[in-house]
């Protein structure tokens, strides 16, 4: 699974969370089924993470392998230098997006989660 697919999956069940006659009379099975949404986000975050920390991994190698390479008169000056090295960035991108979707993906976590707790005691009333 990828991000395109959950981010369809939480697209699809966002309108789970709508409150009308309908809803409350499915309330039972709309807590269930945010449930399971939540399982499946919370899944392939885990997954994601795994994904995350091996970019990590490249990511401190790059700037491990730049930092012998680049010109510099000092460590400062080689730090700068590799900031600017495009491969070394370039992990650097990557990682920032990578935070923004685990922050989006722990987002909806949270809202189909506060969601789940609503129904479940509209279930009860």
């Amino acid at each position: 699974m990828d991000i395109n697919q959950i981010q369809q999956i939480i697209d699809q069940h966002l309108s789970l969370i709508t409150i009308d006659a309908k809803s409350l009379a499915d309330a039972k099975e709309r807590a269930a089924q945010l449930l399971v949404v939540q399982s499946v986000i919370a899944t392939f975050l885990r997954d994601f993470e795994e994904e995350k920390s091996k970019v990590k991994t490249l990511q401190l190698a790059s700037y491990a392998q730049t930092v012998k390479t680049v010109e510099g008169k000092n460590v400062t000056e080689k730090k700068i230098n590799v900031e600017a090295d495009p491969g070394y960035s370039g992990y650097r991108e990557a990682l920032e997006k990578m935070d923004g979707i685990r922050d989006y993906l722990k987002t909806h976590i949270k809202i189909f989660e506060n969601a789940h707790l609503m129904f479940r005691q509209y279930s009860r009333e």
